[in-house]
């Protein structure tokens, strides 16, 4: 019998795994394609490239920590702000971040799939 619980997990798990760490992965090693994504104005505070690095970085470690299933309702939740401040950030570009919308309720469901479980 296939225990739902798990599965669910898993799927959620992997799904939001391989959304981070390609984009982590994508955005270190090929950081042209994704500087016109980082909102101008963050500039003010750091330059955009190295945002774009240190955003990078940030998506890989949330990738992993949310495959590694180790304090899952906390994975989910850091994941969820992560999506929360990339939609907020590009708020009037609806055909860029429409798909982030679609990850942020992923990782809801992930977050709240665990909130009992901590």
């Amino acid at each position: 019998m296939i225990d739902k619980d798990k599965t669910v997990s898993l799927l959620l798990r992997i799904g939001l795994f391989v959304v981070f760490v390609y984009a982590g992965i994508s955005a270190l090693m090929n950081p042209s394609n994704w500087i016109w994504f980082v909102p101008q104005w963050i500039d003010i505070f750091i330059s955009r490239d190295i945002f774009l690095m240190i955003h990078g970085i940030t998506d890989l470690i949330i990738g992993l920590w949310v495959v590694s299933n180790f304090k899952p309702f906390y994975s989910g939740l850091i994941a969820s702000l992560s999506l929360i401040g990339i939609i907020l950030g590009n708020v009037t570009q609806l055909d860029i971040i429409f798909r982030d919308i679609g990850i942020l309720f992923a990782s809801l469901a992930f977050m709240v799939f665990n909130y009992r479980k901590n």
